[in-house]
């Protein structure tokens, strides 16, 4: 179970590092009544952690198998069950509205009442649920009733601010991500069948390789990035090769030579 639930240590990164950022930013609006940015700013967080953690779970789904067995060898593969359905927290992780919950005084102490909610619903459905359906069950249990506190907190947050309907629109880009991951998943399952006679390390290359292309493709024909998002990308990659970016090339001399 416990390797099931194996946490990769850059999910949690990302989320402290954001939420650490977020929350005297949702602060500062707050206290200068800019709730509307507050939507917005929310909804870029949202489209940020989509493009990272869409991907990843799409990814680690396809290959649960070649990763848990290269990484903890294939005693562990009865680990696998667990571990699929522990990864479904990755996506829930896009819905970050406690820094929201932090900045209004008057509503920090909603957090604290679904999280212990949370704990005794757990605490009461994990002895049934073990019992019937194993160690599987309890991780179900435990994702469903993160889920659950999660959409709470959702739905808490949306009465506090002004959202209005038509900012379903500002989350366009969440479903572009969502299906550009879902392509590259289907694609990768193909290269997954192909690579199974290789040894676990050797076809998650494979498969990470066939996912990175396909992911890359189906992103850029969605128009999920921004032309600031495509320049700052291709000057990463021009600084990896030796080469300057297209706008730092035709860009003329600071100093006379």
């Amino acid at each position: 179970y416990s390797i099931g639930c194996f946490q990769l240590p850059l999910f949690g990164i990302l989320a402290d590092s954001v939420g650490s950022v977020m929350i005297p930013r949702v602060s500062l609006l707050q206290h200068q009544q800019r709730t509307r940015e507050i939507v917005l700013l929310t909804a870029r967080v949202m489209r940020k952690l989509a493009a990272v953690y869409f991907p990843a779970y799409a990814f680690l789904l396809v290959v649960r198998r070649e990763f848990i067995t290269a990484l903890f060898t294939a005693r562990y593969a009865d680990s696998i069950p667990v571990f699929a359905v522990n990864l479904t927290l990755i996506p829930l992780g896009i819905l970050l509205v406690d820094p929201i919950m932090r900045a209004y005084a008057e509503h920090r102490h909603f957090l604290l009442k679904v999280h212990g909610a949370l704990v005794v619903c757990i605490v009461v459905a994990l002895p049934a649920t073990i019992s019937r359906f194993g160690l599987v069950g309890a991780i179900t249990v435990v994702v469903i009733a993160n889920a659950l506190a999660r959409g709470v907190i959702l739905v808490k947050a949306i009465r506090i601010l002004p959202v209005e309907p038509s900012d379903v629109g500002l989350l366009t880009d969440v479903a572009k991500i969502a299906a550009a991951s879902t392509a590259a998943a289907a694609l990768t399952t193909l290269a997954r069948y192909v690579s199974s006679s290789l040894p676990p390390l050797a076809a998650l290359v494979v498969c990470g390789v066939c996912f990175g292309i396909a992911y890359a493709t189906a992103a850029l024909a969605l128009g999920v990035l921004t032309s600031e998002e495509r320049e700052s990308i291709l000057g990463y990659l021009g600084r990896m090769i030796g080469r300057p970016s297209p706008r730092l090339a035709g860009a003329a001399p600071l100093l006379p030579e």
